[in-house]
């Protein structure tokens, strides 16, 4: 009975093992680029014919993993959307005369509060930012008003437009740019005063900006026309990138194992920006990689497949608030988990069988590469010279390697490249009838059989040894 118990002692921990020897190592990926935006449809706001235009100046900053906010530069061009008569006789003209460069003209008359003079133009005109979904004067990086107009008389004493201070509680003048008898267009840089967004923008109320316009003549009676009124509002709309995660799932490809690789990130738009379109772009240095594998990059927002550029991962985002999105690549089964600040790759390889990836990096100063590759690797090179084993680390699927840049050919080798064969390629995986509790549960059933066998097998050895002792 005692040789019994210890060959079941034995032999159960050995089932065991084969039983936890049957579940696959996980490993740890990243995302393998980074991501920009770009607006593409900005919406009109209130009221809509107050968006005179717009137009998107460039990038700024792109989103990373470590890093995942991605910002644009964009500027409105905005029209006056509510006006307050101060001196003059009652305005009869529509506000959105000033909106177009039409000889369509804003027309105010002067009044007079004696007979003979002086007589006196003066009112105001608002630009409500928050209107047009900027909601943060913070994002506001530069700002130019533009007039164009003419008085009637040449006024003796001022023709002048002015922008309220709302921190002082003053009207800051900036300039004589309505004295002139025939039609002329003048434009301030607002965005250039001390502390413009602080002082000049009323926080509490929407942001916004209000302008005056004052005229006075001693003796005569005149009318204002202005044809044109504008401020061109430049400004940096961040796009914020959350729970920002990776998958490697390793497939047959044809005759080649890939990674089945997909990212899944939420794509956020600051509160109370809604409506905005964007062209959203996934840049990676396995872009060429991608193409050499041959399947087609997929992408999906909110649930919904969208269409990929055909020679870039590129698609369109519609009313952009808060979107779930994933893109979906092959990749092969060494490549970069995209590159770091400051560092161009190019020349990127793969190949397979000895599982080699090769690119060329260029840029200045101590750097760190992370590579997806599943088991550590056989070697690294660096312009054919061997990497020193202290300069990387790998840990469940990510390899680290630091290297000092100028220009460089890295290779690196998963497997023995001189003698040793290339690891078998696994045979073509059959595609599976969906999922049903039987296909579920067989597996479970089939090792626990074994389980059984094996178990029943010892005690029938141990029985035998028993019998004849």
């Amino acid at each position: 009975m005692k040789r019994l118990m210890c060959i079941l002692a034995l032999a159960i921990p050995l089932v065991l093992g084969m039983f936890v020897g049957l579940a696959d190592a996980s490993a740890s990926t990243r995302p393998v680029g980074y991501i920009a935006v770009k607006p593409i449809a900005i919406p009109s706001g209130t009221p809509s014919d107050t968006l005179l235009g717009w137009s998107f100046n460039g990038f700024i900053r792109n989103a990373t993993y470590s890093s995942p906010t991605c910002t644009v530069n964009v500027t409105q061009v905005l029209g006056a959307d509510a006006n307050s008569t101060v001196h003059a006789e009652p305005i009869s003209t529509p506000l959105n005369k000033t909106y177009a460069d039409d000889d369509d003209y804003y027309i105010v008359d002067a009044t007079n509060a004696t007979v003979g003079g002086p007589f006196y133009i003066d009112f105001t005109l608002n630009v409500t930012l928050g209107n047009h979904y900027i909601t943060n004067a913070s994002w506001i990086t530069d700002a130019w008003v533009t007039v164009y107009g003419n008085v009637s008389d040449y006024c003796d004493t001022a023709a002048d437009i002015y922008i309220y201070n709302f921190t002082g509680g003053t009207w800051k003048w900036l300039g004589h740019y309505l004295n002139y008898t025939t039609p002329h267009s003048a434009g301030y840089r607002i965005g250039a005063l001390s502390n413009f967004t602080a002082r000049y923008i009323d926080t509490s109320n929407n942001n916004t900006l209000m302008f005056r316009i004052y005229c006075n003549d001693t003796d005569t009676d005149f009318t204002l026309t202005i044809d044109y009124f504008k401020v061109d509002i430049t400004y940096s709309l961040p796009i914020s990138v959350g729970s920002w995660t990776a998958t490697d799932e390793e497939i047959q490809h044809g005759v080649s194992r890939v990674f089945n690789h997909t990212e899944t990130f939420t794509l956020t738009s600051p509160s109370g920006v809604t409506d905005h379109n964007f062209t959203v772009y996934y840049v990676t240095p396995n872009y060429p990689l991608i193409t050499n594998i041959g399947q087609a990059v997929a992408a999906s927002v909110s649930g919904s497949p969208v269409t990929v550029a055909p020679s870039q991962i590129a698609f369109n985002v519609t009313n952009l608030v808060s979107n779930q999105t994933q893109v979906n690549m092959y990749l092969p089964l060494v490549y970069l988990c995209g590159a770091p600040s400051g560092v161009n790759v190019t020349s990127i390889s793969f190949q397979g069988g000895i599982n080699k990836l090769t690119f060329i990096v260029s840029g200045s100063g101590t750097k760190t590469f992370t590579v997806r590759i599943s088991r550590s690797p056989f070697g690294i090179y660096v312009d054919q010279q061997i990497l020193p084993a202290s300069n990387y680390t790998w840990s469940n699927g990510l390899l680290n390697v630091t290297v000092s840049l100028s220009a460089h050919t890295i290779e690196i080798y998963e497997f023995n490249p001189h003698g040793a064969p290339a690891p078998p390629t696994a045979p073509e995986e059959e595609i599976a009838p969906p999922p049903s509790p039987e296909v579920t549960i067989q597996p479970a059933i089939n090792v626990q059989a074994i389980m059984l066998l094996v178990i029943i097998v010892a005690v029938a050895i141990g029985y035998a040894l028993i019998k004849r002792s």
